[in-house]
């Protein structure tokens, strides 16, 4: 869930929720008392805070979850749907559908080619969807900035992800089964 410049987490797991407040308060475990010097940090955090006037909208946002969920989940299996006959389209493994919020449907094709011709042609017709390899958001293979570290690289699957973008801005014209 979007909050403007923030964004949330809910969970009734307490080992997520600790981790959570770790990661967003320096790392700190908060089990020093009132010296926050006291503190062990077990992991790394880096001190992002919501700010009041994101966390209204974050309200707002939470009270409308059921809707918004509702309508992503109805165009994304209307999308699906559409797209299940066409030859060499297959979809990705979704361990937990309940959970989805449907705002991306993450799709493969045979081969890049054939991936590398559907996003352009997708993108011609402007509709939002990303050859996954060439993207430079959320994939290490552009992350410069993180290169030098040594991280395990991720293996390159034989086929070709491409995604389309689900938007719920999109949703005054709602798609139709």
């Amino acid at each position: 869930m979007t909050c403007g410049e923030g964004g949330a987490v809910i969970t009734d797991d307490q080992a997520v929720y600790d981790r959570c407040h770790q990661y967003a308060d320096h790392g700190h475990d908060h089990l020093g008392g009132p010296d926050r010097g006291a503190d062990g940090h077990p992991v790394l955090g880096i001190n992002y805070r919501i700010s009041e006037l994101n966390a209204a909208v974050g309200l707002a946002q939470l009270r409308k979850l059921d809707q918004i969920l509702e309508i992503q989940r109805k165009h994304k299996q209307v999308l699906k749907d559409a797209m299940s006959n066409l030859p060499g389209v297959s979809f990705r493994h979704l361990p937990d559908p309940a959970g989805d919020s449907a705002t991306f449907l993450s799709f493969m094709l045979p081969d890049e080619d054939t991936a590398r011709k559907a996003a352009k042609s997708l993108a011609e017709s402007h509709v939002p969807c990303p050859y996954w390899y060439d993207n430079n958001w959320h994939y290490f293979r552009k992350w410069d900035h993180l290169k030098p570290w040594p991280v395990p690289r991720p293996r390159w699957h034989a086929c070709a992800p491409t995604c389309l973008i689900i938007q719920r801005c999109c949703c005054r014209n709602p798609i139709r089964s």
